[in-house]
């Protein structure tokens, strides 16, 4: 929209970024409100106001698992902004704080627009220009951090409004930012979407959408495939006839510089998970921090 791209060029980012500008709309009443297809876990709707602004709005289940779900996008979005993976901003909506978040509308096309035909070309350029961008780099910084199994090609977005360099050739211009969606799967342990398996353990084994598999999604500069694991009853299993499992790369993209500037963004954050009494949720993220920490072998900072 023409007021998106005018907010965009004033301000330096896009409203649908601007927590401040999601949160001032939160408070007042829609003029339109739309049902949105998709989303399986939640209600969607597209909120217009008065003046040109967009909305999104998510009303989960009317229960914990509701709750939970709520409290998973919100957070998600902090620790986006922390690890700078420009999710949209989140708020919790003022009319049903536990069970419903609003957010900024991403004008851009999905994901599938490179990966829908699953074409071993499409997959391929997916993940060279967009995984391997900083900005698919961040991405998949967040998704581990946030235990994020759920980053199919419908939970992405190649943004109409900003762009990013692409991952080697910087002579080559720019292409379309890729901008993450859709976190209220995230913080969990459970059987992964899309793949019906579990992860081996809490110390690090992932196990992937089918999707993932093919190009490993974002996460492919945090995560490798791993040959053989043991599951938690010490019985060796081979990780390769899963055809999804991963483990930490050996090195990753990390500054060792950037190590102690993360880990105080992180830490930060925790009065916020303490507020939607997930603790426990971020103890885990941040030894997934730590993980990705000792591993940390990067020649320029991500974050100065």
């Amino acid at each position: 929209m023409w007021s998106d791209q005018l907010y965009t060029r004033i301000g330096g980012i896009p409203p649908w970024a601007d927590r401040s500008y999601i949160a001032r709309l939160a408070l007042l009443r829609p003029k339109r409100e739309g049902r949105l297809s998709g989303g399986a876990v939640a209600q969607t709707q597209q909120l217009e106001y008065e003046g040109g602004g967009v909305a999104i709005r998510k009303t989960f289940s009317d229960d914990d698992e509701g709750k939970r779900a709520a409290s998973a996008e919100y957070l998600s979005s902090l620790v986006s902004d922390v690890v700078g993976a420009m999710a949209p901003a989140v708020v919790k909506d003022p009319t049903d704080p536990e069970h419903a978040v609003i957010m900024g509308r991403v004008n851009g096309d999905l994901g599938t627009m490179h990966t829908g035909s699953k074409d071993a070309t499409e997959w391929g350029e997916a993940r060279y220009w967009y995984a391997e961008s900083d900005a698919g780099r961040r991405i998949g910084l967040l998704d581990v951090l946030i235990a994020n199994r759920d980053r199919h090609s419908m939970n992405w977005i190649v943004s109409n409004e900003l762009d990013a360099s692409p991952a080697w050739r910087a002579d080559q211009g720019t292409i379309r930012r890729p901008i993450p969606i859709d976190h209220s799967e995230t913080f969990q342990d459970t059987v992964i979407a899309g793949a019906g398996l579990k992860i081996v353990s809490p110390e690090g084994q992932y196990t992937a959408p089918m999707e993932l598999l093919a190009y490993r999604g974002f996460t492919g500069a945090w995560l490798q495939r791993a040959g053989e694991l043991a599951d938690q009853s010490g019985v060796a299993i081979d990780a390769w006839s899963l055809g999804g499992t991963l483990a930490y790369a050996e090195k990753n993209p990390l500054h060792p510089d950037d190590v102690p500037v993360l880990q105080a963004r992180l830490e930060a954050l925790r009065p916020r998970f303490a507020d939607e009494d997930m603790l426990e949720q971020y103890t885990l993220m941040m030894r997934r921090f730590e993980h990705l920490a000792r591993r940390a072998a990067g020649t320029s900072r991500m974050f100065p």
